[in-house]
């Protein structure tokens, strides 16, 4: 009696274990994609409720909005009722939201990982005057993936 494999065992068991480390490196691809995505969308979702958290507080706080005066613009002007911080000022610079008080330095609302591509602020003529607020933040993904969260909100002025 022979002992070991003859060829066509060995072509065979090759064959399989090849389509098995397949199977296992499309599912580890698969995955690590998966992860690269939800990554990318935790950092817009926590870019997103950080801006926005500090826009609607900083709206809460202003005597009045400068710009847009009417009509839609690419800024958001309002005044302060700290001294030094008046004009706040929100604007996108580069890819980024950023917060200028006064004549200080802009702060910038979103990390370099997100990009905010469309900042629109529209004077409502509405009584009491309101502000809506357009804002599209995106993110790059290593699996080439894209996600993109599109914020729309209205602000209602307390006072002015």
């Amino acid at each position: 009696m022979r002992t070991g494999f003859t060829l066509i065992e060995t072509v065979l068991y090759t064959a399989l274990l090849v389509s098995g480390m397949v199977v296992l490196t499309t599912i580890l691809i698969s995955g690590l994609n998966t992860r690269s995505l939800i990554t990318g969308e935790q950092q817009l979702v926590s870019n997103q409720q950080l801006a926005e958290l500090t826009i609607v507080e900083r709206l809460g706080q202003a005597g009045s909005v400068v710009a847009p005066a009417s009509a839609t613009s690419t800024q958001l002007v309002i005044n302060s009722p700290t001294p030094s911080d008046d004009p706040v000022t929100f604007q996108v610079t580069d890819g980024i939201l950023t917060m200028t008080l006064g004549v200080q330095a802009p702060i910038a609302l979103t990390n370099n990982t997100v990009r905010v591509s469309a900042f629109t602020v529209t004077r409502l003529t509405a009584t009491p005057p309101s502000v809506q607020i357009a804002i599209t933040y995106e993110t790059d993904t290593a699996s080439g993936a894209t996600p993109r969260i599109d914020s729309v909100f209205t602000y209602t002025l307390r006072h002015e």
